[in-house]
């Protein structure tokens, strides 16, 4: 899973913005063609909690700018949105 995807070609490293950047990347994907491509499931929470506990700094992205900073606190941060998002399920047109 490519938790902090962005579409497009922004630049390698950033300091702050990825879960927005990564917000508007899901909320843009439930209305197309792969609108169910992010699986949410009963252990995604305490998936990303495993993630948090590792204390990132610089966590990679495959598809966009990776971060620099407390991970910790956005990989939290991105849990919420991801819960918003998805918990919910969503139908393809």
């Amino acid at each position: 899973m490519d938790l902090f995807f962005q579409p497009g070609d922004p630049e390698p490293l950033i300091e702050s913005g990825i879960v927005e950047r990564a917000r508007d990347a899901i909320q843009g994907g439930l209305g197309g063609p792969l609108v169910n491509d992010m699986p949410y499931t009963p252990y995604t929470g305490s998936t990303l909690e495993r993630l948090v506990a590792l204390k990132p700094t610089t966590p990679g992205t495959m598809h966009g700018s990776s971060f620099r900073g407390d991970g910790e606190k956005t990989i939290l941060d991105l849990a919420v949105v991801i819960k918003d998002l998805l918990s919910k399920p969503v139908t393809g047109s």
